[in-house]
């Protein structure tokens, strides 16, 4: 069924729902590009929480759903569980969406236009955010749910979040994986991308291949956002740890976002200066607990 084939791959945790509308709004991104391409569903609640979603999955679209269970909780077993079916399959090509997300139509057409233009590229596209509400006083124009943003076909050399990209086949052929310290933690992909940037290879913008992230009303709350911030600069300096990252610049770095924090603290009678003082002071704490060897555990329940 999936032999010889290009994949996509929705890893889920306990997001039933929200697997669903992703795979639905893949099938009709799929559908509109005439593409038979087939949905990796890969589990990590280690419970088969998301069977029954895939299972009426795979009823609605014969032969084009696969069901996996990653051996542990985490992002990073469940994106290594969809690797090594790639590869054992011999898959042509294998996206990554996740289960908060939903693919605009003309999605998968986009990105595969991009990956034909440049074959040996990690093709990544546009995350845009989908609040369930209103973005706060704190930040009413939501630049901290906004992801960077390139130009169509730039070539990209820094690391990218993997929510919306495609691994070609010449990616399938290497031995690359994600690195199982980050199964927990995150900054899997800084890691991953890094390396692929290091063996000479490219990483290309598709500006239209766009899907669009759900922004739960939990997740606009400013406790939320200095979590996210805090959690994101510690999983990052572990990264930087691993590549040897020297003592002085960590330090250079906890002083400037200190610095920062500092300046709109003398203006916090606004909400919005007051946010950023806190803010830096979260990424301040976070890549100095990460330095000193700290780790975050995200999936914690």
């Amino acid at each position: 069924m999936t032999t010889g084939k290009h994949l996509a791959c929705v890893c889920t945790f306990f997001r039933n729902e929200g697997l669903l509308d992703a795979a639905e709004s893949f099938f009709r991104a799929a559908n509109f590009a005439d593409s038979d391409c087939v949905l990796v569903i890969v589990d990590s609640s280690l419970e088969g929480h998301a069977s029954k979603t895939a299972e009426s999955l795979r009823a609605s679209h014969p032969k084009r759903v696969v069901y996996l269970e990653a051996t542990e909780p985490g992002l990073v077993s469940a994106r290594n569980e969809a690797l090594s079916f790639a590869r054992s399959c011999q898959a042509l090509s294998l996206a990554f969406i996740d289960d908060d997300q939903i693919v605009s139509l003309s999605w998968y057409k986009e990105i595969r236009q991009s990956a034909a233009e440049f074959p040996n590229a990690i093709i990544a596209g546009p995350v845009l955010p989908d609040p369930a509400g209103e973005f706060p006083a704190f930040d009413p124009s939501g630049n901290f749910w906004t992801r960077k943003y390139w130009s169509d076909k730039a070539s990209i050399t820094e690391p990218i979040g993997d929510g919306n990209v495609l691994f070609p086949k010449h990616f399938l052929n290497s031995t690359l994986v994600y690195d199982p310290q980050y199964n927990r933690s995150g900054a899997q992909d800084t890691d991953l991308f890094l390396q692929w940037l290091d063996l000479g290879n490219e990483i290309r913008w598709s500006s239209k291949a766009i899907v669009f992230e759900g922004i739960s009303l939990e997740r606009l709350s400013k406790s939320w956002a200095l979590k996210r911030a805090h959690f994101s600069s510690l999983s990052y300096v572990m990264v930087e740890r691993k590549r040897g990252i020297s003592h002085s610049r960590v330090i250079a770095r906890v002083f400037k976002h200190f610095v920062i924090a500092v300046i709109y603290g003398l203006a916090a009678f606004e909400q919005k200066s007051r946010f950023r003082s806190q803010f830096h002071f979260a990424i301040m704490r976070g890549t100095l607990e990460g330095y000193l060897g700290q780790t975050v555990d995200r999936f914690a329940r």
